[in-house]
C-alpha cells in the first residue's frame, strides 16, 4: 500500500438517511486526524420512523495501524441524556465495556485470543494509505451492541461512483460503501438503512 498525506486535520460530511421499511433522517460524520497517527470518527444521526424520534452518537478511535482505542455508542431522544450508552476501552487482553441502560451501568470484560487481529487496515484506506484493487483486510473488529468480536473482511472491489467501492462482511452482513480520496463515505448501503452524501 502507498502512504498519503491527510491535508487538513478534520473533514465533516452531511447525510440523508433512508431507513429499510421505512423513515429517514440526517446525519453529520466528522473524521479528525490525532497528531499521534491514526483517527477520530464521530457520527450523530437523527432519525425518523412514524412518530418516533432517535438521535444516535457513535465516536471511533483508531491508531495509525487500525487498531481500535476506544468506541462510544448511545441512543435516545434528541436533546435528552441516552437510553444506552456503551463505553468501550481497549487492552491487550481485549475489550472493556460499560454499558449504561437508562443510567445504570454494567461492566463487562470481552477478551480476544491474542493471536488474532484486531487492527483493520482498511481504517487506514484513503485516509493514510492508498490500497490496491482487490486488497483485502481481515481482522477481529468489536459489535458494541452484542459486545462481542466479530471477524470482519474489506474488500476494496475498485473505483466506482466517483469515488472507491469497499465491501464489507462481517458475519453475514454486507456493507458497501463508496469513499472519496480522503476515506469519506460518498454512499453506505447495508440491510439497515442507506446513507448519501448531501
Amino acid at each position: 500500500m502507498i502512504p498519503l498525506v491527510l491535508v487538513g486535520l478534520q473533514a465533516t460530511v452531511q447525510y440523508h438517511v433512508t431507513l429499510e421499511g421505512g423513515g429517514q433522517g440526517t446525519a453529520r460524520l466528522t473524521q479528525t486526524k490525532r497528531p499521534e497517527g491514526g483517527k477520530v470518527v464521530r457520527l450523530i444521526a437523527n432519525l425518523r420512523r412514524g412518530n418516533s424520534a432517535i438521535e444516535v452518537r457513535t465516536e471511533s478511535t483508531f491508531d495509525k495501524d487500525g487498531n481500535p482505542l476506544r468506541k462510544v455508542q448511545s441512543y435516545g431522544p434528541a436533546g435528552r441524556a441516552p437510553q444506552h450508552e456503551a463505553i468501550v476501552t481497549f487492552d491487550a487482553d481485549g475489550a472493556n465495556a460499560v454499558v449504561r441502560e437508562r443510567g445504570v451501568p454494567k461492566v463487562s470484560k470481552v477478551p480476544l485470543v491474542p493471536k488474532l487481529n484486531r487492527a483493520n487496515a482498511a481504517e487506514t484506506w484513503f485516509f493514510s494509505t492508498k490500497p490496491k484493487v482487490g486488497d483485502v483486510a481481515k481482522a477481529w473488529t468489536f459489535d458494541p451492541d452484542n459486545l462481542e468480536w466479530v471477524p470482519t473482511e474489506t474488500t476494496y472491489v475498485g473505483p466506482s461512483k466517483g469515488g472507491h467501492l469497499l465491501r464489507v462482511m462481517r458475519r453475514d452482513r454486507k456493507t458497501e460503501t463508496v469513499v472519496d480520496d480522503k476515506g469519506l463515505p460518498i454512499r453506505l448501503q447495508d440491510s439497515a438503512m442507506t446513507l448519501e452524501r448531501r
